[in-house]
């Protein structure tokens, strides 16, 4: 059996056939089609996807192979962009709504400027998680 070759975008659509002129948008739409052997050539960019691959199979002779095209930067992430505006709290505290779809977002890390943030929360936050632990 001959292996297929799917193509994802970030600019793809995953209505379409997942060729090179008509790729899917998300890799996860990819893996619902893959059988053993076929390959997932994913374009340039940023994917912010869960990835669920435990249904799919392939085989010691017949690999599934999910890859960057063409030496395209592609970074997979669970992480979302905060797109809301931030105010001003009080002092230096700052704060925003996060909002997925309508729903709110439960977040357990916030990164600027790829630094992990201490996040304020209520009673109040008892350690900073970005330092190291003095205890030892």
């Amino acid at each position: 059996m001959a292996a297929n070759e799917y193509y994802v975008s970030n600019k793809g659509s995953d209505t379409n056939l997942g060729t090179l002129d008509a790729p899917f948008q998300t890799i996860q739409h990819a893996i619902t089609k893959v059988q053993a052997g076929d390959v997932v050539n994913i374009r340039g960019g940023i994917y912010r996807e869960k990835l669920v691959i435990e249904d799919i199979h392939g085989t010691e002779d017949n690999r599934i192979t999910l890859r960057g095209y063409e030496g395209e930067d592609v970074l997979i992430t669970g992480a979302i962009e905060i797109t809301t505006p931030w105010t001003v709290h009080s002092g230096n505290i700052w704060k925003t709504n996060v909002w997925n779809g309508g729903n709110d977002v439960d977040i357990s890390q916030l990164f600027l400027d790829d630094k992990m943030l201490t996040g304020a929360r209520w009673p109040n936050i008892t350690k900073n998680w970005d330092q190291p632990d003095d205890s030892s």
